[in-house]
């Protein structure tokens, strides 16, 4: 059990969430309003990172080998890549288990994990004789990490690519046996934005050139939208429309409760809900001492950290 600072009082929720929890949350368009990225740590990089972080970096000295660290669990896949930003030469990256041993991923960059624990990545210049600026990006595609936005058949999601390198991602409830279409339309930018669809065990789906998806598997299953080149920005539209079958909506699961002390609301207290393998969430209590997340991951147990003030 985690315990807050001192003079502090913890009040601590625990449960299990079930596949299907929730309420459907039809989501409007969501905007970014800056230009994604965050810097590297100053040399020699060593930094931890988690999964929807877009890190630009530099190999600034030839030879020069970069280190970023990730929380993973069996049975995931994650998705590791690199583009190039500038410089001479081209960024490369490997991906490490636990224990050291190295990932084999595949073209793409995806990359399924076997061992739990915290895994390595090392970017380093291709050659290892040339310098180079590159963007690192991270993402789960499954099960979808929690940056991941629920779409519903029929509805039409405007976002963008804002961030050389970055990686968006859609997820949507499927049966084996469902036909899906899904495609991407460019609204603007210089670069052209570029799908893929993937099952709930991680494996890409080869839909045909309509974007019609025979899907064979049964659970949430992953759009990952990306710049066609990985070299420039784009703002785009994504769709899901179901052709036949059953096309299950999506439900997402919330965890939601009000909070009393001494019979009286607890407003403005911080809030923080905690699952294995994921980035921790926090809100504030209402007015009322009212508390919400919306985006917990099914199937996975869940503490609910609720940090109070002195008791009297």
């Amino acid at each position: 059990m985690k315990h807050a600072m001192a003079l502090r009082s913890v009040y601590r929720v625990s449960a299990v969430l079930s596949v299907v929890l929730g309420v459907l949350l039809y989501l409007p368009s969501l905007g970014k309003a800056a230009v994604e990225g965050i810097p590297c740590t100053p040399k020699p990089t060593d930094m931890i990172i988690n999964y929807g972080d877009l890190v630009n970096c530099q190999i600034d000295a030839i030879g020069r080998i970069d280190v970023f660290r990730f929380s993973g669990a069996a049975g995931d896949t994650v998705r590791g890549q690199t583009s190039k930003l500038g410089g001479a030469g081209f960024p490369s990256l490997e991906v490490h288990r636990p224990d050291g041993t190295l990932i084999f991923c595949n073209a793409f960059g995806n990359c399924p994990l076997n061992q739990t624990g915290t895994h390595t990545i090392l970017v380093s210049e291709l050659g290892n004789n040339q310098t180079v600026d590159y963007a690192l990006a991270l993402e789960r595609i499954a099960p979808p990490s929690d940056t991941a936005q629920p779409i519903q058949h029929g509805q039409l999601i405007s976002d963008e690519i804002n961030g050389v390198g970055d990686i968006d991602l859609f997820f949507f409830g499927g049966e084996a046996g469902d036909t899906v279409r899904v495609q991407t339309s460019k609204l603007g930018g210089a670069g052209f934005p570029s799908l893929e669809v993937y099952r709930p065990d991680g494996t890409l789906i080869f839909c045909n050139a309509f974007g019609d998806c025979l899907l064979n598997q049964t659970g949430i299953h992953t759009i990952l939208v990306s710049e066609l080149g990985n070299n420039q920005t784009v703002e785009y539209s994504v769709t899901l429309e179901c052709l036949s079958g059953v096309c299950p909506p999506v439900v997402v699961p919330d965890v939601s409760g009000c909070i009393k002390l001494k019979g009286a609301p607890l407003p403005n207290s911080s809030v923080v809900l905690m699952q294995t393998n994921e980035l921790d969430q926090t809100t504030i209590t209402d007015a009322n001492g009212c508390y919400k997340f919306d985006s917990a991951v099914s199937g996975k147990s869940f503490d609910v950290i609720i940090k109070g003030p002195v008791l009297p």
